[in-house]
């Protein structure tokens, strides 16, 4: 009986269709895994274009980087710093020590170790400078920096920085191209999303830039980009970097 009432309702509302003359609506579109995939790629994207660094991040498969900030943290806290030397110190390790000589040594201790106190984990986790800082992130606030480092803007202001520059970076070298999503395969629950971030035609070129593949995965969140290396600066890194040439 339930058998025949769904075959007499498909009938009778496609009867319908036809006696109405109306044809489906091509406006209306189902997403397919593939579309999916593509849109949370282009979205990510989108977040990244803009620096928005916190949109970007929530299009991140977090169960992914949350493993992975875990397993840098441990490796950090693996990492402690001894405790600060001192001039008593100094002078316990050699007793021929004179103490002028000692707070001397000290002094160039502790310039080179505040001149570069944690300057890795700026270079990874952008603003970061201290441990304490560092240990304090929650996964997703330390996925928002860990884009941002990767970003090669973000690389050239800080060896602007570091250069101590006084006039503006050229905008030129804050350009930045939004990659371009050329396809997707899916398989399952994997999605190899395949994108071109320059614009310019190689094909003519003795050696071609091949466009790169994003990996996406179906999550409970529905399909997030997969943490990968070069994820946001692309297969030559910061290469954005290399055009600052020592002079401001």
């Amino acid at each position: 009986m339930r058998r025949y009432l769904t075959s007499w309702v498909a009938a009778a509302v496609l009867g319908t269709s036809a006696a109405s003359g109306q044809q489906p609506r091509t406006g209306l579109r189902l997403d397919t895994p593939t579309s999916a995939a593509r849109a949370a790629v282009d979205s990510f994207f989108a977040g990244v274009a803009a620096e928005r660094w916190t949109d970007a991040a929530r299009w991140l498969d977090m169960e992914r980087f949350a493993a992975f900030f875990k397993q840098t943290v441990s490796s950090t806290r693996a990492e402690l710093p001894p405790p600060k030397m001192t001039v008593e110190r100094l002078m316990a390790n050699d007793s021929t020590m004179p103490r002028a000589v000692a707070e001397w040594q000290l002094s160039r201790m502790r310039q080179y170790e505040d001149s570069e106190p944690f300057n890795y984990l700026s270079r990874q986790f952008a603003g970061i400078r201290t441990q304490r800082e560092f240990f304090a992130l929650t996964p997703a606030e330390a996925a928002a920096r860990w884009l941002e480092a990767e970003d090669p803007r973000t690389i050239v202001r800080h060896v602007w920085r570091q250069m101590k520059c006084k006039t503006a970076i050229p905008t030129e070298m804050l350009q930045h191209q939004r990659p371009t999503v050329l396809g997707a395969v899916v398989a399952d629950s994997m999605a190899y999303i395949v994108v071109r971030r320059l614009e310019t035609d190689s094909s003519d070129a003795a050696l071609m830039i091949a466009p790169e593949v994003i990996v996406a995965r179906r999550t409970a969140a529905g399909w997030r980009v997969a943490p990968q290396l070069g994820l946001v600066s692309g297969a030559f890194g910061g290469g954005a970097a290399m055009g600052v040439d020592g002079s401001c």
